[in-house]
């Protein structure tokens, strides 16, 4: 993660418990940036630009340009986060339930969309991909319950583990090869 600026610092504050190894090539990079690189010829594609090598998208509060490499991809994203109008004190709490600051909020969007979505790209490549599913296993058989949220894949697996003998691998998240 390379930039300044209020909205990077959250994206390192959420990722200061991940370990960077230095032995592996670099699948992603990120540059912060108050400018995106110019794409100087481009085709629309609803709101995606894209160029002979490059694409630029937009996620909810986030713009940025994902450049592939040749163990990744280098992606620039924009860093100024539109600044929403002050709220007074005593009416913020029903502006934004849980109080966090444009910079927080465009930080999580930026994890939650674009970071999950580049993770996913990289996996391809790799040969894995994940799923938003509860998984477990018995006997080398896997299984994956895969459903929208709140519809009861953890309670089902925790069922299955607690009565039935499977063995837990993974909630909210597996990886399949």
């Amino acid at each position: 993660l390379r930039g300044v600026g209020g909205f990077v610092e959250q994206v390192r504050a959420e990722c200061r418990r991940l370990e960077i190894g230095t032995a592996a090539p670099i699948d992603l990079e990120f540059d912060f940036c108050s400018e995106l690189p110019v794409i100087p010829s481009y085709s629309l594609a609803g709101t995606i630009r894209i160029g002979e090598c490059c694409y630029e998208a937009h996620c909810a509060r986030v713009t940025y340009q994902v450049h592939p490499t040749e163990s990744g991809f280098h992606v620039y994203v924009l860093s100024d986060v539109p600044r929403r109008r002050p709220v007074p004190n005593p009416i913020r709490r029903f502006h934004d339930w849980n109080f966090q600051v444009p910079e927080e909020n465009a930080a999580k969007d930026f994890l939650y969309g674009v970071f999950g979505y580049l993770t996913q790209l990289v996996g391809m490549r790799r040969g894995y991909s994940y799923l938003h599913a509860s998984s477990f296993e018995r006997q080398g058989d896997g299984i994956a319950l895969i459903a929208w949220r709140g519809i009861g894949k953890t309670a089902a697996m925790l069922k299955l583990v607690d009565e039935h003998g499977w063995k837990y691998l993974s909630d909210d998240l597996a990886i399949i090869g």
